[in-house]
């Protein structure tokens, strides 16, 4: 495992073949295709790879092959769902094979849960898995407000960061406050900067997936302490990511990425693919902010 956690982070796309089965050729070649444009972890069945149109089996094997192919990627394990045995499942499987983190979003069914049922979820999961976790703050999917998921779960030892993908702007503040120790990834492209002059550690953002070099490229800029290439660098990403927006992140993401050359598939009903016209504009407002060359 890594000694430490953070950097620009993909949560990689499920890849699916025609008949919307697994296809773990593409998402080896999607994984190669990120380590080259600088991409340094990756979060394997979260939102983004569509966990909840996945079975048990299918998470199973795509954790497998990630962590053959990874390299020296950090790889975390998203383990979300409904089901607390699945969730025990999935973290004993990470510990096997080698996931450097989890990330755990509190069960998404059934809503209004008793603090003490959050606490032993949370409790248990962790404790089976013995690996560290990153909290998952998704309260517009989970239900879970912010100090809810906090005091259920922010005082474990393995504990050891959180995902923001909220949007609000308060959160990283009462984070601060709440979780003082905590490695903080953002889950928006639009606010990358904004968490790293607020202190967090990385990121985990769905355009990480189809223009990593732009995202990659905020880092570069904020490590090297020009901030003003750094906000230049983020106005250009957030021009891509407010693009994708107008759609379902997975399906934008996935049409982005076919329009660059490489094709992953389609998504898993009930979502739907972008049409023709969509696709195409996407692809427009990449080439836009794109550099000469990698468009």
């Amino acid at each position: 495992m890594r000694d430490q956690l953070g950097g620009a982070w993909a949560p990689i796309l499920t890849p699916f073949d025609r008949e919307l089965h697994l296809d773990l050729g593409a998402l080896r070649a999607h994984v190669a295709w990120l380590r080259a444009r600088g991409i340094e972890g990756l979060v394997a069945c979260g939102s983004n790879g569509e966990f909840a149109s996945l079975s048990t089996t299918e998470k199973l094997r795509l954790l497998e092959t990630l962590a053959d192919v990874r390299g020296e990627l950090a790889l975390v394990a998203g383990i979300a769902g409904t089901s607390f045995g699945e969730a025990l499942e999935l973290g004993a499987a990470a510990r096997e094979l080698g996931c450097d983190a989890l990330l755990v979003l509190p069960p998404l069914y059934p809503r209004k849960l008793e603090p003490e049922g959050l606490r032993r979820f949370f409790g248990r999961t962790l404790d089976h898995a013995a690996l560290p976790a990153l909290l998952y703050h998704l309260p517009q999917g989970s239900g879970v407000a912010l100090d809810a998921l906090l005091d259920a779960a922010a005082d474990h030892p393995l504990a050891v960061g959180i995902k923001d993908s909220s949007g609000d702007p308060a959160a990283l503040p009462r984070i601060r406050e709440r979780f003082a120790r905590a490695k903080v990834f953002l889950g928006g492209d639009g606010r990358i900067l904004e968490g790293l002059r607020a202190g967090a550690v990385g990121s985990i953002t769905a355009a990480a997936n189809c223009v990593p070099e732009l995202v990659r490229a905020i880092y570069d800029a904020f490590r090297a302490g020009d901030l003003a290439r750094a906000e230049r660098e983020q106005a250009r990403l957030s021009r891509v990511r407010g693009a994708m927006e107008a759609h379902v992140l997975p399906a934008a993401a996935k049409a982005l990425l076919r329009a660059r050359g490489l094709d992953v598939g389609g998504v898993r009903l009930p979502l739907l693919d972008l049409g023709a016209s969509a696709a195409d504009e996407l692809a427009r407002v990449a080439t836009a902010v794109l550099p000469p060359g990698d468009a």
